[in-house]
């Protein structure tokens, strides 16, 4: 939680890597509050950190907003087909996005097929 209330008054750092840190969903939770008021990151890595469903919702709506991540790997998680399927509807907004790793999440054709109508 310390890192996302630096994330929301940073204005310098554009890279983030915490991957394999198992900080769950409060953690990713804070990290998505952050990216919603955040204007410098490009690159956050997120993968093997037991993000679930509810924190990938939270991070698919932070996605609505934020206009500067370019890049964002939530590899090896357990968010799911309704975390990724959140996750595409948030990708129909957001026009930064350049590129999202979500290998290891059990999606499914159906929601690997939303996330690529999205892009």
């Amino acid at each position: 939680q310390s890192i996302a209330l630096a994330l929301r008054t940073n204005s310098t750092l554009q890279s983030l890597n915490l991957s394999s840190n198992i900080i769950g969903v409060e953690g990713s939770q804070s990290i998505a509050l952050a990216l919603q008021t955040n204007s410098t990151l490009q690159e956050l890595h997120l993968w093997g950190n037991n993000i679930d469903v509810e924190a990938a919702q939270s991070i698919a709506l932070a996605l609505r907003t934020n206009s500067t991540l370019q890049s964002l790997n939530l590899s090896s998680n357990i968010i799911g087909v309704e975390g990724s399927q959140s996750i595409a509807l948030a990708l129909q907004t957001n026009s930064t996005l350049q590129e999202l790793h979500l290998w290891g999440n059990n999606i499914d054709v159906e929601a690997a097929q939303s996330i690529a109508l999205a892009l």
